[in-house]
């Protein structure tokens, strides 16, 4: 994206979307206060987490934790440089969110 502006290494300081799987993630972390469950779920529940894990994964970085702001109800994505690089076409993967939900249901 930063080459359709002209503008090289620059990364976006805030980017705003809002899902309805994001937000019953929030509201439910909001009645849990369990951060791990948080995050987990957020990053492989809802496409706001999803699509931001391929493209930190994108950029060389890895997410390492996540807070709700709560006076925006937004999630803040704290990210950190991966040690190792990958190379070029060998992005993450993550599972289907079917396969997610099976797991989910089994563990219950």
């Amino acid at each position: 994206m930063t080459k359709i502006f002209g503008v090289q290494n620059v990364l976006p300081k805030l980017f705003s979307a809002i899902e309805n799987d994001a937000l019953s993630v929030i509201q439910r972390y909001e009645d849990t206060k369990d951060d791990a469950e948080f995050f987990k779920d957020f990053i492989n529940k809802t496409d706001n987490g999803r699509s931001s894990t391929r493209i930190a994964d994108a950029f060389g970085l890895k997410i390492t934790t996540i807070a709700l702001v709560k006076k925006s109800n937004s999630v803040r994505l704290f990210l950190q440089p991966q040690e190792v690089l990958k190379p070029i076409g060998e992005s993450v993967a993550l599972l289907p969110r079917e396969v997610i939900n099976k797991q989910t249901q089994t563990t219950q």
